[in-house]
C-alpha cells in the first residue's frame, strides 16, 4: 500500500527567504562569530518574524530580518558575558585560574568580539560589503549620523587594540 504524499506548496515567503538566505547567512556569521552555525540565527529570525506576519507583508524584509538577527546576536553576547563574569567570580572565589575561551583571547578576534553586535554589523556592511552609511544605518535600524559615529568609534577601538598588542605587528 503506497502512501499519498501531500504536495508541498511554495509560498511567497519561501521564495523571499530563499532569495535573502545567503546574504543573511553571511551577515549572521559576522554579527555573531561565536555561533558555530549562523544558519540557526537566520532561521530563528525568520521563524520569529513569521510568527507575527508574512515576510511579504514587510515593506523591506532584508533590513527587518537583519535587525532581528542583530537583536538575537546581542542577546546571545549578553548571555556569554554574564556567564563569563559569573565563571570569573566563581574562579576568584575558589582561587583558581579562569578557563580560556578556545583561542578567542588574542588577536583581532578578541577585539572584534569586544564590539557589540550592532557595531560588528555596521563594520561588516561598510567595510566588507561597501554599503553607504545610509544603507547600513537602515539595515541596523539607526540614523545615518549614529551609524557614522558607531563605525568611527568601533574603528578607534580596533586601532587601539592593535596599538596595545605588539604581537600583531
Amino acid at each position: 500500500m503506497t502512501e499519498r504524499v501531500q504536495p508541498v506548496s511554495i509560498t511567497d515567503d519561501d521564495v523571499l527567504t530563499a532569495h535573502l538566505y545567503n546574504r543573511l547567512l553571511r551577515f549572521a556569521a559576522v554579527v555573531d562569530p561565536l555561533n558555530p552555525d549562523p544558519a540557526d540565527l537566520v532561521q530563528e529570525a525568520v521563524a520569529r518574524t513569521l510568527r507575527k506576519q508574512h515576510l511579504t507583508d514587510l515593506r523591506d524584509p532584508e533590513p527587518f530580518l537583519a535587525r532581528v538577527i542583530v537583536r538575537l546576536a546581542s542577546n546571545r553576547r549578553r548571555h556569554f558575558i554574564r556567564t563569563g563574569t559569573a565563571m570569573a567570580r566563581v574562579a576568584a572565589e575558589l582561587q583558581v585560574s579562569s578557563p580560556s575561551s578556545d583561542g578567542f583571547d588574542s588577536g583581532a578576534a578578541t577585539a572584534l568580539l569586544a564590539l557589540n553586535a550592532r557595531d560588528r554589523a555596521l563594520l561588516y556592511l561598510r567595510v566588507v560589503e561597501g554599503r553607504p552609511f545610509a544603507e547600513a544605518a537602515q539595515v541596523v535600524g539607526i540614523s545615518e549620523t549614529a551609524a557614522r559615529q558607531r563605525v568611527s568609534r568601533a574603528m578607534a577601538r580596533l586601532r587601539s587594540h592593535y596599538a596595545e598588542d605588539p604581537r600583531i605587528y
